[in-house]
C-alpha cells in the first residue's frame, strides 16, 4: 500500500509539472501571437513594400541592411529574368529577413524595386548551363513576383534555401508549398 502510494505522489508530481509547462508554453504561444497580429496589422497598413521596409529598418541603404545583424541577410549580384520583351538585367540583391531588395549594381544606396516574399511559392527550373529560382504569390492563380538566374547550381540551391526561410517568415515552419530543386 505504501509503494502504490509513493508512486501515486510521484505521478501526480509530474503530472503537475507538465500541466505546468503546457500552462507556460500556452501563455508564450498566446504572447507570440499578440505580436505576430500587431506585426501584420502593421504590414498590411503600408501601401508597398518598399515604405513598409523604411518604416522597418528607416535606412535601406545595402550598406547599412548588410551591417544590421539580428536576422539573416543574404547579397550577391544576380541576373533577374524579364520576359521576351524586355532583356534580362543584373541587380546587386539582398534578402533581408521577408524582403527582398534589388539595387542597380552601381547605386546600392537606393534600392530600385523592393518585394515581399514572405507566404511565397517558390519554384526551381534548369536549362543546360542555367539555374532559375521563380518567386510567385500565393494568390490563385499564383502570381509570378520574380525570377532569378544564376549561373551555378550550388547558388540556385542557397538562394533558394534563404528565399525558402523568408518565405516562412510568420511562421517559422517549413511549408510544404516551397519545392526543393
Amino acid at each position: 500500500l505504501e509503494a502504490v502510494t509513493k508512486e501515486k505522489d510521484t505521478l501526480q508530481r509530474v503530472m503537475d509539472k507538465t500541466q505546468d509547462m503546457v500552462e507556460h508554453t500556452q501563455a508564450v504561444y498566446e504572447r507570440q501571437a499578440v505580436h505576430v497580429a500587431h506585426l501584420k496589422t502593421l504590414y498590411a497598413n503600408h501601401s508597398s513594400a518598399k515604405s513598409l521596409a523604411l518604416a522597418l529598418f528607416k535606412d535601406v541603404s545595402a550598406d547599412t541592411l548588410m551591417k544590421k545583424t539580428g536576422s539573416r541577410t543574404k547579397f550577391g549580384l544576380l541576373n533577374r529574368v524579364y520576359n521576351e520583351k524586355k532583356a534580362d538585367a543584373c541587380f546587386f540583391v539582398l534578402l533581408k529577413e521577408c524582403f527582398l531588395f534589388l539595387y542597380k549594381p552601381s547605386k546600392r544606396n537606393e534600392p530600385q524595386e523592393v518585394l515581399r516574399v514572405d507566404d511565397t511559392l517558390l519554384d526551381t527550373t534548369t536549362v543546360p548551363g542555367q539555374f532559375f529560382v521563380l518567386v510567385s504569390s500565393m494568390n490563385e492563380p499564383p502570381t509570378p513576383l520574380i525570377t532569378l538566374r544564376f549561373e551555378t547550381m550550388d547558388d540556385m540551391k542557397s538562394w533558394h534555401e534563404a528565399l525558402g526561410l523568408a518565405s516562412e517568415f510568420w511562421t517559422g515552419v517549413k511549408q510544404r508549398r516551397v519545392r526543393k530543386a
